[in-house]
């Protein structure tokens, strides 16, 4: 094809024409995880490499989980089979999780609290490391 050089505008519109919208955009979901990562990470006061490889993919899987459950919300799926069967499978990916984080010592499995007991758990690591520093008095 030959013709004139596409304009940045142009440019940028045929590079997202292929997205889909929604909870089903690849591209969405990605961004979206990436954050729900991190918020989890920065909660539980832990790094991704406090994490085994198992630990990690576990994490992504419920953050991927998480970021579709929000685009369905966001889009009015909610209450579709698409966004119960992403519903069943964080839960079981949020469960997963608290294994492999139990399993690698960073949290108790006492039946109540586990959240609570990952996320001092993970502060614990950080204070031995030196890195929280005047943070840990701000909760």
């Amino acid at each position: 094809m030959t013709g004139r050089e596409l304009t940045p505008a142009e440019l940028e519109q045929r590079r997202s024409a292929p997205l889909k919208s929604g909870a089903h955009s690849p591209a969405q979901i990605r961004a979206k995880a990436r954050a729900h990562k991190r918020r989890f990470l920065r909660h539980a006061a832990l790094r991704a490499s406090d994490l085994d490889a198992i630990g990690r993919a576990r994490l992504d899987l419920c953050a991927r989980g998480q970021a579709q459950l929000d685009l369905f919300d966001a889009t009015g799926e909610r209450g579709t089979r698409n966004y119960w069967t992403a519903f069943n499978a964080v839960t079981r990916a949020l469960r997963d999780l608290e294994q492999s984080v139990t399993a690698l010592g960073l949290g108790r499995n006492n039946g109540t609290g586990n959240l609570d007991a990952l996320i001092a758990a993970g502060r614990a690591t950080r204070e031995r490391r030196g890195e929280l520093g005047d943070e840990a008095s701000d909760d």
